[in-house]
């Protein structure tokens, strides 16, 4: 059991980023506070699907729950 779980942590460690939401106009993506390019990277492949750009917009506060690392929200929007 505790091999598993430790697999679950490491996962999420390389993980980094996970998308909350988005469409054609925004992105709002939660990731780990060590990889802000991370999120910019994954914003920037995103709206350039719709022939767009990423422009960051607000990166909200940090979250923590002890076992799993420090994150954020940041949010892009997509423009021409």
């Amino acid at each position: 059991m505790s091999r598993l779980l430790v697999l679950a942590i490491a996962g999420f460690m390389t993980a980094g980023c996970a998308v909350q939401t988005a469409d054609e106009n925004r992105i709002v993506i939660k990731h780990t506070s060590k990889q802000p390019g991370l999120a910019k990277w994954t914003a920037e492949k995103h709206c350039a699907e719709y022939g767009k750009r990423a422009v960051f917009l607000v990166k909200g506060p940090r979250e923590s729950s002890g076992l799993i690392p420090t994150t954020n929200i940041s949010i892009y929007d997509c423009v021409e």
